[in-house]
């Protein structure tokens, strides 16, 4: 049984984990959170197709969209980097299609948008950002690795000795040395800072 989380938990545990790379992340948890991203802009680029651009309620929604996703910046970036270091991989892949894009950018602001380099750096940007997707995807490792313990199961590393799966809807039993938050009841490890289920510091 894997550690699926519901919309408001991902948002509070993202939140909480604003600026913290370290760790792992369900699939649950980076999905859910990237659903609120569109969410969220979703009425502004309503908005701002429908507005007259030289209005200055344009200028002014314009100004907050760009608010808005500066906001959301950081926690993106952290949540997908604990996302790849899920299935054991460096969170540094992320920057890949965004380098692909900034010599895109500054070649054509240069030599022309349809210079060769031009064109075959915006091959490398769109190729990228579909490996990256296609890794966003993956499942889970069930195995903890050099990022931390496994998401699945919570955090609880599967040992067929001492865990009991239940059937679905029932709580995992666990062992003795992992303790329990206080507020949602998901089981930790003693390492744990932040509540995988609700987000809560249980330092």
């Amino acid at each position: 049984m894997g550690c699926i989380m519901s919309f408001n938990q991902s948002v509070i545990v993202c939140l909480s984990k604003y600026i913290n790379v370290n760790g792992r992340a369900s699939r649950s948890e980076f999905w859910w959170f990237q659903l609120l991203v569109v969410l969220a802009q979703l009425p502004f680029g309503i908005l701002l197709n429908l507005l007259d651009v030289s209005s200055v309620i344009y200028v002014i929604i314009n100004v907050l969209s760009y608010i808005l996703a500066g906001f959301f910046f950081l926690p993106n970036v952290t949540v997908t980097s604990r996302r790849l270091h899920d299935i054991n991989k460096s969170g540094w892949w992320q920057i890949v299609p965004w380098g692909f894009g900034a010599i895109y950018y500054s070649v054509a602001l240069t030599i022309g948008e349809n210079h060769i380099i031009a064109l075959i750096t915006l091959l490398g940007a769109g190729i990228s950002a579909l490996v990256l997707l296609f890794l966003l995807t993956r499942r889970s490792e069930v195995n903890d690795n050099k990022y931390g313990v496994s998401s699945i199961n919570n955090g609880i590393p599967l040992d067929t000795n001492q865990t009991e799966f239940m059937t679905a809807g029932q709580e995992i039993t666990h062992q003795s040395d992992k303790s329990v938050c206080t507020r949602c009841k998901t089981p930790l490890n003693l390492d744990f800072i932040y509540c995988p289920g609700c987000g809560v510091d249980v330092r």
